[in-house]
């Protein structure tokens, strides 16, 4: 990599200095090793499954007299390693930290390019021993004069702290000289100053406190990354999903909701079909809550069917006609389900609603029941850890949270003004079709829903695509491979306007292909079906890919293995919190008492543990380390 560096220059405080001074002359501890302490304090709790911290800490090399009496450099840069342990104390670390000085002073004349080199010959290493210097320089003047220390543009390591005070002041000044290719945005290096000096002011307050103990987190810090990156609070609707679907209609009664093989379908019928199914679950005592399965090949009756159990005070639950017979049946057993909801395909269950056999005629609208928006909207199932499916329970404030249009959400930062219809290639099994049903359906906007063979077939899909003017896509990377695969039939895509890839990792590769062909805006987006379809978003321009930023109401952690918040730029556990975040899993207390936690930072609220790695960056973007596998960031 580049040595090109830049150097960032803090002061010390009056007080914490003279803290500082303080501390070194009651217990006997030189300055530089004080110092030293808080940087190895700092890296251990950053890398915390390394037992062993290294640093490079700089020696003076004249030992002879005619080296003494010799001007020029005979400086040294040495390797110091502490084992770290949490729980010992500050003096005792900065008491070891002084004893390895004295060992590595001893043999202070073996060049570091010679250890280096023995240890490559030896051992196969082609790393550097240590990734930060800290020096002490101990040279003062005691002219009445400012000095100036001038960067040359260069460091050898990608950080260098260098801790002085030239001008026999009453402040420490702290300069870091850091490599522009490891820290690329100037913020990084000022929270890392931030809360060098924050560990600084621990230490010197007790020398008793156990290094695990002390924070590495500055209040103001902590303050940017739980409420300014996290800063989308809006106020939220209370109204359920199929309330703000009738709204939709009085609006635009007329106007096309679901546009499928050529047959229009307007609001103002998809709201009677809806109806007619809610009174016939009403008639067959519908409790609230309680779950219907809806399994199906693809159909306008899927969205019908959706709409019509929320009126009648249901949730619906998604199942794939491709499923294996038991697997189908475990899962209806694990929702208490009795009634289930079926289109092109049969399972000889005892309460089965054919959903194209069904007379959707109706007199006159039916009394629903009234909806809070705590009840249950839908029941997802996601493959468990254990091999036994495992179904997620989210209600209508959730969905709505996700489908209401602000400058935050899906609708108003991707699906813009203006945008009138967004094209259905999902499986209806997963989460994720919500976008493409329930959101644009509670927005007035038509939802074009492609058949089994248009989703499949690239020839099919480009055809619908082109003949219906469809402005939002929303699937997987690897979907949209699949319907990229003919090189000469990628022109469709010049239809859209915004392209949303989710639910893996995002490759630069396919974005450009994609951008060879179209004008459409290309988002990654991040989220798991326990915090409602997608949490946070970024608009992909180049090669920088992150998850971005967090939807309405939407919060995003990084916590460490104890659950404490990290900085930011390291890595943790990503947790999310807000109104996005589900009731948790039907039927098993226990695993939704270990991932829905309380949020440690707003009292009453829930978060929900992601298990995927991740790091929020700098600038307030989230960027992913690992989702359903690895995540390049």
């Amino acid at each position: 990599g580049s040595a090109d560096a830049q150097r960032y220059i803090s002061k010390l405080p009056a007080v914490l200095s003279q803290k500082v001074n303080l501390f070194c002359g009651e217990n006997g501890i030189s300055v530089p090793v004080f110092f030293e302490a808080a940087a190895v304090i700092y890296l251990a709790q950053l890398n915390r499954e390394n037992k062993t911290v290294t640093i490079g800490a700089p020696v003076l090399g004249r030992s002879s007299t005619a080296e003494k009496n010799t001007s020029g450099m005979f400086v040294s840069t040495l390797p110091l390693t502490v084992e770290y342990d949490k729980n010992e104390s500050v003096i005792s670390l900065c008491r070891k930290i002084a004893q390895a000085n004295r060992e590595m002073f001893r043999h202070r004349r073996f060049p570091y390019s010679d250890i280096l080199r023995q240890l490559r010959e030896n051992s196969n290493f082609n790393g550097r021993l240590f990734d930060v210097m800290v020096s002490y320089q101990n040279a003062a003047s005691d002219v009445d004069a400012e000095t100036e220390w001038f960067s040359n543009g260069y460091c050898e390591v990608p950080l260098a702290f260098h801790i002085d005070n030239r001008d026999s002041t009453d402040r420490y000044t702290l300069t870091f000289d850091y490599q522009t290719e490891v820290f690329p945005d100037k913020k990084e290096i000022e929270f890392l100053s931030e809360r060098l000096k924050h560990i600084i002011g621990q230490m010197a307050e007790n020398k008793d406190i156990s290094t695990g103990k002390i924070s590495i987190l500055p209040n103001k810090e902590l303050e940017t990354l739980v409420h300014v990156f996290n800063g989308t609070t809006i106020i939220s609707h209370e109204k359920s999903v199929h309330e703000a679907f009738s709204f939709t209609v009085q609006k635009f009664p007329e106007r096309t909701a679901v546009l499928f093989r050529g047959k229009e379908i307007t609001y103002s019928e998809l709201d009677k079909m809806s109806d007619a199914l809610a009174a016939y679950l009403l008639s067959r005592g519908l409790r609230r809550g309680e779950a219907v399965p809806i399994i199906s090949v693809r159909s306008p009756y899927i969205i019908a069917a959706m709409l019509g159990v929320l009126k009648a005070g249901g949730a619906y639950m998604p199942v794939s006609p491709s499923f294996p017979q038991e697997r189908v049946r475990s899962m209806l057993e694990a929702a208490g389900a009795r009634l289930a909801l079926t289109c092109g395909c049969t399972f000889g269950l005892t309460e089965e609603i054919k959903l194209d056999e069904f007379d959707y005629s109706i007199d006159e609208k039916p009394v629903l029941p009234q909806a809070s928006p705590e009840d249950r909207c839908y029941i997802v199932f996601t493959s468990g850890s254990t091999g036994q499916p495992k179904g997620t329970a989210i209600t209508h404030k959730n969905v709505m949270n996700y489908c209401l249009k602000n400058r935050f959400n899906v609708m108003g930062r991707i699906i813009k003004d203006g945008f009138g219809s967004i094209i259905s290639v999902t499986d209806i099994v997963f989460d994720i079709f919500v976008t493409e049903s329930i959101l644009p359906l509670v927005n007035g906007m038509t939802v074009i829903l492609a058949d089994d063979e248009q989703v499949s077939s690239q020839n099919a899909f480009s055809s619908l695509v082109k003949e219906s003017g469809a402005e939002v896509i929303q699937t997987t990377p690897t979907k949209m491979r699949s319907l990229m695969l003919d090189k000469n039939n990628r022109d469709y895509l010049s239809v859209f306007k915004a392209v949303i890839l989710g639910g893996e990792e995002f490759q630069t590769e396919l974005c450009s292909r994609i951008k060879e062909h179209t004008q459409a805006e290309v988002y990654n987006i991040y989220g798991p079906v326990e915090a409602t379809v997608w949490v946070t978003a970024a608009r992909i321009t180049d090669s920088d890919v992150t998850i971005g930023r967090p939807f309405a109401n939407t919060r995003i952690y990084i916590f460490n293995d104890e659950m404490k918040l990290v900085p930011s730029g390291v890595v943790g556990e990503i947790c999310i919190a807000g109104d996005c975040v589900g009731k948790g899993y039907i039927n098993d207390r226990s695993l939704t008492a270990e991932k829905f936690l309380p949020d440690p930072f707003f009292d009453g609220e829930r978060m929900y543990r992601t298990g995927d790695m991740g790091l929020v960056r700098a600038d307030g973007a989230a960027g992913e380390q690992i989702v359903h596998g690895v995540h390049g960031y």
